[in-house]
Parts: C-alpha cells; structure tokens; sequence
C-alpha cells in the first residue's frame, strides 16, 4: 500500500509559494490587488525572515482574511522538499516560473488526495476500494512526483475521472445520512 503523505500545511518548511503563485483582487478577502508570479508586498524580501510574511499575525486585521483561510494542505513544502530538492525562488529567482507551474500540479496531487482519504471512511465495495487504490498509487508514485510529471498531470484527464469516481460514491452519502436520521428520530 502506498503512503499518502501528510496533508497539512506547514509554512514554516515551503518558500512562500501561495504568497507569489496565486493573484487576487482588491476585495473583503484582500486589501489589495496582486499580479500573479509577483510577490505579495507583505511578503518580507531581505534578510533572516526573508520569505515570511510581515503581517502573518494580524492578517485579517490587516485586510487578508483570504490569506488566513487559505491552505494548501502541504503541497508547497512537499513541492520544495521532494520536487525541487529544498531550492526555492527565494535562493534563485530564476525558478519561480516552473516552480509556480509544478505548485499548480503538487496543489491537484493533495487536493485529490484530500478528497480520495475522506471517500476511504465510507464503506467502499470492494471493486470501489480497487479503484481508490488505483488512484492513491497514481498520487503517491513510488518515485516521487517531477517537474514534467505534475505538468502533465494538470493537464491529462485523471483529476475528471477521480471527480467522476468520488460522485459515484454519493450513494454511501446518502444511505449513512439516512441512517443518521433514523437513529435521532
């Protein structure tokens, strides 16, 4: 059996990725406009707290409650780690385009994975539990995930048909919340 790694996110081992990658509009989420691949301004870019956030404490406060919601289940720092050997934009910023392309991969990977962990605590058949360990193995390849890989990944037809598996469990759904209901009835 494959291991599903870690889906937390822990920003203290990634380089600030979601902080350049994504771009957002002035808003009640964001006090601000931001370009995508342009480092938000709150992002400090010298010295020992390079790649911290200046306002990580007081976000909402400061207008950025889209920041404090956000959670890329530990696709940066597994990106960082695994894909990129523990490099970053930080060190040299002549990566941030392909690790901006590779987060994107990495983000479906742990997306999919979050998805697929919470359909394995339904009672899955056992041509369902097939096809969820069909699909982990595919998300945790025992290589590990490359630069080219989660490119391909983004654009190939396997997040389509995982979306499909997941709403054909819909029954499982249904059929425990009816039995909810008859045990608080």
């Amino acid at each position: 059996m494959h291991s599903i790694p870690e889906l937390k996110a822990d920003c203290s081992k990634c380089a600030a990725l979601c902080c350049v990658a994504f771009s957002f509009d002035k808003s009640d989420e964001f006090a601000i406009d931001k370009e995508t691949g342009k480092a938000c301004p709150n992002l400090e870019t010298e010295g020992k707290n390079c790649g911290k956030c200046k306002i990580h404490d007081t976000l909402r406060a400061d207008g950025f409650g889209g920041c404090a919601s956000y959670d890329c289940n530990g696709a940066g720092q597994r990106l960082i780690h695994e894909v990129f050997d523990g490099k970053s934009w930080i060190d040299d910023p002549t990566l941030l385009p392909e690790m901006m392309d590779a987060f994107r991969g990495m983000l479906i990977v742990h997306e999919l994975l979050l998805l697929l962990k919470t359909a394995n605590r339904l009672p899955l058949t056992a041509l369902e539990t097939e096809k969820y360990n069909k699909y982990i193995a595919k998300l945790c390849p025992e290589n590990g995930w490359t630069q080219r890989s989660l490119l391909k990944l983004e654009t190939s037809d396997f997040r389509v048909e995982v979306g499909e598996f997941l709403v054909s469990l819909r029954h499982h759904a249904v059929a425990l919340q009816e039995l909810m209901k008859k045990s608080t009835s």
